[in-house]
């Protein structure tokens, strides 16, 4: 059974550990997995506290094995939310990343997104497979959300209408 929730104190030794693997941070920049210290992942999670519901951070469980994250932080001016989902590669192929990113998108639209985006990494086929699996659709890029560094990434969006239409019931 997969559980979904806010990420709490307990949690952070299993984020810490997501971040810290090669595997999981490879597309997003870190092929030698980004490495945090106790204090660094307390302070992370405290700013993540003080901007609830705007931004937020949720752990993945499958029968009480971490699995992995779903993030969403929502830009109040343009009414838009950037997602994230990171997983253990264990725990792929299985719907679990699915289930965590409608999560993560369900509670971005509750908590005031018009909009919700991912700008993966073009390497990244299981990711723009999961994104297409939502009904999230790949379009250009807004202006603002262009980075000179990461030329070639792409941008893939769906609308709250959009996916109260795929998912009337929220997942």
């Amino acid at each position: 059974m997969i559980f979904i929730k806010e990420t709490a104190r307990e949690d952070l030794g299993n984020t810490q550990r997501l971040w810290a693997s090669g595997e999981v941070m490879n597309f997003v920049g870190f092929p030698n997995g980004l490495i945090k210290s106790d204090d660094e992942m307390l302070r992370w999670l405290e700013r993540i506290e003080a901007h609830r519901p705007t931004v937020n951070h949720f752990s993945i469980y499958e029968d009480e094995v971490y699995c992995g994250e779903a993030f969403y932080a929502i830009d109040s001016f343009k009414g838009r939310a950037a997602l994230d989902i990171k997983l253990f590669p264990e725990a792929r192929g299985r719907g679990i990343g699915r289930q965590g990113l409608i999560h993560a998108m369900k509670e971005a639209f509750y908590s005031g997104a018009e909009l919700v985006y991912v700008d993966p990494n073009p390497e990244n086929e299981r990711a723009l497979k999961l994104y297409e699996s939502v009904g999230m659709v790949k379009t250009d890029m807004p202006d603002e959300l262009k980075d000179p560094d990461y030329p070639n990434y792409l941008y893939y969006e769906l609308s709250a209408e959009e996916f109260e239409e795929l998912f009337p019931e929220g997942e």
